[in-house]
């Protein structure tokens, strides 16, 4: 169910459909309107601005119409209307105004800058919806800028010129603190594929209950194709089924504050560089999906490595080999099951004593295996942790045991009757099925498995 704050309905909103295009004299009802009805169209017939009451004597220039409406009016701009050289800033700064486009596709309402100006929304609770949005002049500082309270964006498309991008095509700031609370950037699609943009969408103040939903982002970005920078703390933000890339290398396609709360939900994620898909400040997280690489399922997001649906998680850290000191390596937390542990040197190391006894171990736990002489080894050298725990590298940390029911059906295992090295990493007996057995580290419920990769 939807809310109001303000006077534009907040939550999941309906575009315009068939019916109300046939019938826009109706969206006035529909949306709770209790102004007026302004007509805006560049093609009425004779080529001259009427009254704007009516489709006969519509305004040619939605600048006409601000200028007439009054708290809580409605402005319906119709299909194939174009504003192709807008040279000067058009400022909403009356309070509850609604801005609606009639058309499909290339028949919306289209408005090309052709200088570096705004499209300001100065005052509360205005909307802008089902518009089209081009850039005519390269480096265009900021489409449209969001000063107010309770407004919201929906259904609009924003597009790149030849050569020509925006640096950001919506800003949220107001110039102060919660200034922008309680907007909305619903629907939306963002496209700026050749580099220049900074960002699609920046949250540039401290603001609360801000809505992000159902855009569709795609973009050069310098910055993030979601971007809020740092100080800028929101609070209750919502990212909801989003589509983000980011297509500047190494770069976020979502990045927020650290301090940043709310919730991000069902959205997906794409970027090149793997642990900077997604920085996600301090949100809830909720079926996330990103990915880094083309021909690649991805995975949940934030991830903190590459995800493979059978290994789970792959994660790496470089250890300082410079003093005999032990590193520690990773934090694990949770119910983790550890499949595989690889070592690869990227830088030869030397015929000293300190790598001559090199262990793996948990901390509290023990050695993970026997030490292993790895000095002298040259650039490419690997060894993996795949055997039985105790024994010189490789060894595995997970055994998968055949069984003959037929020769031992009397064979039951408890945790009790694990004898050896198992003991001492409180392994747990699983049963797959008849016949196959699996010893593994850690417990038999476990939420992720992880895939660690270690680079000396």
């Amino acid at each position: 169910m939807s809310r109001t704050l303000g006077t534009v309905p907040r939550g999941r909103y309906t575009p315009l459909n068939a019916e109300s295009q046939k019938n826009p004299e109706r969206l006035t009802a529909l949306r709770g309107q209790t102004g007026a009805t302004w007509f805006v169209d560049s093609g009425v017939a004779g080529g001259s601005s009427g009254n704007g009451l009516s489709w006969t004597g519509a305004f040619l220039t939605v600048a006409e119409a601000i200028d007439k409406a009054l708290a809580n009016d409605l402005i319906l701009i119709n299909a194939g209307h174009a504003e192709s050289t807008i040279t000067t800033a058009i400022t909403q700064s009356v309070a509850g105004v609604q801005i609606v486009g009639l058309g499909l596709g290339d028949r919306r309402p289209t408005f090309t800058f052709t200088a570096d100006v705004n499209w300001n929304l100065d005052a509360a609770g205005l909307l802008l919806e089902n518009l089209n949005f081009k850039v005519g002049i390269d480096s265009l500082a900021i489409i449209i800028d969001i000063n107010s309270t309770d407004c919201a964006v929906r259904y609009c498309d924003f597009e790149e010129g030849s050569s020509l991008q925006w640096l950001t095509a919506i800003d949220l700031n107001g110039g102060s603190g919660n200034a922008c609370d309680n907007c909305e950037i619903i629907g939306n699609t963002f496209t700026s594929i050749s580099a220049g943009a900074a960002t699609a969408i920046g949250l540039d103040a401290v603001m609360d209950s801000v809505i992000i939903a159902d855009n569709l982002i795609d973009g050069d970005f310098s910055d993030a194709g979601i971007h809020n920078p740092s100080g800028s703390v929101l609070t209750n933000l919502r990212l909801e089924n989003n589509i983000v890339r980011n297509r500047n290398a190494g770069d976020h396609a979502v990045e927020l504050v650290s301090a940043c709360t709310g919730m991000a939900v069902d959205n997906r994620f794409f970027s090149d560089t793997t642990g900077v898909v997604y920085d996600p400040g301090s949100l809830f997280n909720a079926g996330n999906l990103e990915c880094s690489a083309i021909d690649s399922v991805g995975g949940p997001s934030p991830s903190g490595g590459d995800y493979n649906p059978v290994l789970g998680y792959r994660v790496q850290k470089t250890e300082d080999g410079s003093t005999a000191t032990k590193d520690v390596l990773f934090t694990i937390t949770g119910l983790v099951l550890i499949t595989s542990w690889i070592g690869q040197v990227t830088n030869a190391l030397g015929a000293t004593a300190k790598y001559s006894d090199y262990v793996l171990e948990i901390d509290g736990a023990g050695d993970l295996a026997a030490s292993t002489d790895i000095s002298s080894a040259a650039i490419g050298y690997t060894f993996q942790l795949g055997g039985d725990a105790g024994l010189t590298l490789p060894v595995k940390l997970v055994l998968l045991v055949q069984v003959d029911e037929i020769l031992f059906p009397e064979l039951q295992l408890r945790q009790s009757e694990l004898v050896g090295p198992f003991l001492a990493f409180g392994c747990e007996f699983v049963d797959f099925g008849v016949g196959l057995l699996q010893i593994s580290k850690g417990v038999d419920r476990c939420e992720r498995r992880v895939d660690h990769t270690l680079h000396h």
